[in-house]
């Protein structure tokens, strides 16, 4: 038993020794890993800031570009909408105008003055109204 109890202090004292060689070799790797760690987790927060802010700038063009379109836009359907409505009027005119070139016309002052046909049926509600002679 003497020499069974001699090999379990020699085996005890081999993997104490072991054990603590192993964590003297294993302490300056792993105080070196947690430094590694440390910086490699500072690069990634500063590159996630990073990115983030990129993000922020990219949306924030991407609404202003939106908010000015959206703006010349509106600017060019009003200005659209006010030359429909004056070719609308145009268009109205032109009937007017082509009876007045085709009649015997002119402009007195701030009316009309016509050669009036004798032989034309009368118009109008009360048949106020001649027509005119054709234009020469």
């Amino acid at each position: 038993m003497l020499v069974h109890h001699k090999i379990d202090d020699i085996v005890a004292g081999a993997s104490a020794r072991i054990a603590q060689e192993a964590k003297d070799a294993m302490a300056p790797v792993a105080v070196q890993y947690g430094r590694d760690v440390s910086v490699t987790s500072a690069h990634l927060q500063k590159t996630g800031r990073t990115i983030w802010a990129w993000f922020c700038a990219a949306g924030s063009i991407l609404l202003l570009a939106l908010l000015v379109g959206w703006a010349v836009l509106g600017y060019y359907r009003r200005e659209l909408a006010a030359a429909k409505d004056e070719l609308g009027r145009y268009e109205d005119a032109i009937p007017v105008l082509n009876a007045y070139y085709a009649s015997d016309a002119s402009i007195c002052g701030e009316r009309i003055c016509v050669n009036v046909d004798p032989n034309a049926q009368r118009q109008g509600n009360k048949k106020q109204f001649s027509r005119a002679r054709p234009r020469p």
